[in-house]
């Protein structure tokens, strides 16, 4: 179960997606069953790297 990042979080820190942050990161492979936003308004996803054998 992956967990949205909380609006309070300092919008200057990194990211660290192998410590405390590893809870909203999903890598490649991963099927994603569900996404919910509160507002129903759609959910905001960032690409964080790319490799030439990507297929998504």
């Amino acid at each position: 179960m992956k967990e949205h990042i909380e609006e309070g979080d300092d919008p200057q820190r990194s990211l660290d997606i192998k410590g405390v942050d590893k809870v909203h990161v999903l890598f490649g492979g991963t099927k994603l069953l569900e996404a919910k936003h509160k507002d129903s308004k759609g959910v905001v996803c960032y690409v964080l790297r790319t490799g030439f054998s990507s297929s998504q």
